[in-house]
């Protein structure tokens, strides 16, 4: 079941975060609850048993392009992972960005050998390479931005 993120939940979604990588927990708890708070993102949740197994989220462009959105946060607790709980988070998200009007929606993945799963399965879902800034984040870790035209 995929349903919106409550406050509560903020601390499991850090834990699944912090599951995949230790060094984003902190920038998640930060990012996640900012963005809830100011409502200049959505973010929602999969359940499994009544227990939260994954998030993903959606953000307004940061720069106002107003038909343009951002997909973040998009993690599956690793136990989980490969049952087509990524599928179905990005699903609703993409329902709720078309909804909105979004012509566009963006998203940034890290290195191409680190992230090859994660690629291959935006490309799956229509993603494509639009942006590629190496050494971004530090040396030798690049910013890969893909896009989706949406409308």
């Amino acid at each position: 079941m995929i349903r919106e993120m409550k406050e509560e939940d903020l601390e499991r979604v850090v834990e699944i975060v912090a599951a995949n990588n230790p060094t984003l927990a902190d920038l998640a708890r930060c990012d996640i609850s900012e963005g809830h708070r100011k409502e200049t993102a959505r973010f929602f949740v999969a359940e499994e048993n009544r227990h939260v197994v994954g998030v993903m989220g959606y953000e307004k462009d940061r720069w106002g392009v107003q038909d343009i959105y951002w997909a973040i946060w998009l993690f599956v607790d690793p136990i989980w992972q490969r049952r087509g709980i990524a599928t179905k988070l990005y699903g609703h998200i993409e329902e709720e960005l078309r909804r909105l009007g979004c012509r566009k929606v963006y998203l940034d993945v890290g290195n191409e050998s680190e992230h090859e799963a994660a690629i291959a399965f935006h490309k799956a879902n229509g993603f494509v390479l639009e942006g590629y800034l190496r050494d971004y984040w530090s040396d030798g870790e690049d910013f890969l931005i893909f896009a989706k035209r949406l409308s």
